[in-house]
This record gives C-alpha cells, structure tokens and sequence, in this order.
C-alpha cells in the first residue's frame, strides 16, 4: 500500500463501524487495510497509507501510539481520529498531537470524507514542510464549555 493518495488504514475496535468504512472507501476505489488493535496497526502502517482513520479506544491500548508512531515514521499521513472520549484531559492531550481531523462518535461519514477531501487541498498548496499545530486549519472537534462541538477552525 505504497502512500499512494488513494491509501487508507482503519484502526477501529467496532467491527460494524470498521466493515462499513471499508466498505464505503473500496467502492469509492481507495486501497484499504483494515485492523482492531493498536499491535494490528502498527504492523499495517508498514504499508505506509496515505491515510489513517484511528479509534482511540482499542483493546490493546490507547490510539495516541498510533499518531506519535505515524508522526515519526511518516509525519505526511494525515490521521482522522475518531471518538467517543469525553475526557476533555485526553481530549486536548490528542489534539497537541497534531492529528489531521479529531471527530467525536457516532461517526458521521461524510465529516471524514470532508476531513480527508481538505486535507488533500492543503496537501496540495502546502509546501513540503508539514504545517505545524498553530499554523494548519483543520476539521476539528473542538472542546467548549459545554462539551465537543464539530466545525472548521483556524488553529
């Protein structure tokens, strides 16, 4: 799965959540590798996708491994987290991390493909130095007083 743009691994626990977004990228003609534990992921990032949609919660421990191995093996893969966290703590601890997209549970599918179609357009105009967490607008979930809210932001 050589970083074509058209590359993307799903880290998910949920089987039904993982299985339809497979689903729905293979028949959108994308490259998709698919896994349930963090081990299982960072086997598959080998592969080097273009794209990873991780879940934070997984059986064998927390998604936060994945981006900082991805930030490190390859900082060009854009990550979509998705969660249904609420620790506002963790929350803030994952978005210092500089992933692509952070999306609150239930999934909404069209944010990802959103996320990743704004991400391209970046990737596109950006220079090659990745843009740094102050400098890179983003689909993100934010954290408010009142809870996550969804919505573009300029960091």
């Amino acid at each position: 799965m050589t970083t074509s743009s058209k590359s993307i691994l799903i880290i998910q626990e949920d089987l039904a959540t993982r299985r339809t977004l497979e689903v729905l990228f293979r028949h959108c003609g994308w490259t998709v590798a698919t896994a349930s534990t963090v081990m299982q992921g960072l086997k598959l990032l080998q592969r080097e996708p273009r794209y990873v949609i991780l879940d934070l919660v997984l059986p064998d421990g927390h998604g936060e491994l994945i981006i900082r191995t991805v930030k490190i093996m390859n900082p060009s893969v854009h990550i979509i987290v998705t969660t249904g966290c609420n620790d506002p703590s963790r929350l803030t601890t994952v978005d210092q991390l500089a992933p692509h997209a952070l999306l609150h549970k239930p999934l909404d599918f069209s944010k990802i493909f959103s996320a990743i179609a704004e991400s391209e357009l970046l990737a596109s105009t950006a220079s090659t130095k990745p843009l740094s967490a102050d400098a890179r607008p983003a689909y993100r979930s934010g954290i408010t007083g009142s809870g996550i809210s969804h919505g573009f932001a300029q960091n």
